[in-house]
């Protein structure tokens, strides 16, 4: 009986040894940034359904503006622990006067499950999504988005300003603005 076992724990133990190498890189794996937009490049322009269907929004309503687009979805891990550091940042920083909004890019596939992740995470800017696989989306290819979260910031002209994943970057970007933009310095 113990000659049995041996082999089945002996087997199991070299799988483990085999895939944790594997499971532990992958939980420190770096973004892949490399196919996003260069800061300076003008940001394609998109038309997009919001998430409950009520409306379309394009970039182009934004002109004139700062925008922090959030590309994210409710079934990422990585998003769901970004979402509470994207609302505190939005509570700060969206804002009329300087001319900053914020708006998300979900890659959920199901309307009720996104709908429902947005009220669970409280983000209160508005949320569009074409409803289909991450990488089948149109805006997806545009923006070269290879990793969620992703964050891009547009500015008032239409150009790149931000494209990436670090939210401590967003957020020093995002306060130089808000200084910028109301008088204020640090």
């Amino acid at each position: 009986m113990k000659t049995k076992r041996f082999p089945l724990l002996a087997t199991l133990i070299a799988l483990i040894a085999l895939v944790a190498p594997h499971a532990l890189h992958a939980q420190h794996e770096k973004p892949d940034n490399s196919a996003l937009l260069a800061v300076g490049t003008e940001a394609p322009d998109f038309s997009l359904p919001t998430v409950d269907g009520e409306a379309t929004i394009a970039l182009s309503d934004y002109a004139g503006r700062y925008l922090v687009i959030d590309f994210w979805a409710s079934w990422c891990p990585d998003c769901r622990k970004a979402n509470p550091r994207m609302v505190d940042l939005y509570k700060r920083y969206a804002n009329e006067a300087v001319g900053i909004s914020f708006l998300g890019v979900s890659f959920d596939t199901d309307r009720e499950t996104c709908l429902k992740a947005v009220e669970k995470d409280g983000l209160e800017w508005p949320q569009v999504s074409e409803l289909k696989k991450w990488k089948e989306t149109e805006i997806s290819r545009q923006y070269g988005i290879r990793w969620i979260p992703t964050v891009y910031v547009i500015d008032n002209a239409g150009k790149v300003l931000y494209a990436g994943s670090d939210l401590d970057e967003l957020e020093e970007l995002l306060r130089y603005l808000g200084g910028v933009g109301s008088g204020e310095t640090e």
